[in-house]
């Protein structure tokens, strides 16, 4: 039932963002405003893609991290041996 309601909502709000994202950029090109420029969309653009990066190279190294955590553990399993609890 979560995944449903983060589904429904990503498939209502994201059309609304576009909308009003869209009107921001047709609105301020029509009454001169100049709030958007191409470079300014470049940069944007290059530090988004520059983020997503990081965040794969951080997630890659974190699993990699884990499971070599885990394949040693199940390797030898030496912590736990003698524990009388």
């Amino acid at each position: 039932m979560e995944h449903f309601r983060e589904s429904l909502l990503i498939l209502i709000s994201t059309p609304i963002y576009i909308i009003v994202i869209g009107a921001e950029i047709f609105f301020s090109a029509f009454h001169h405003l100049q709030l958007y420029s191409k470079k300014g969309t470049l940069v944007n653009l290059y530090l988004m893609l520059l983020n997503m990066g990081l965040d794969i190279i951080m997630r890659t190294a974190s699993l990699l991290i884990l499971n070599y955590f885990s394949i040693s553990e199940l390797l030898t399993p030496t912590l736990l041996h003698g524990f009388t609890g």
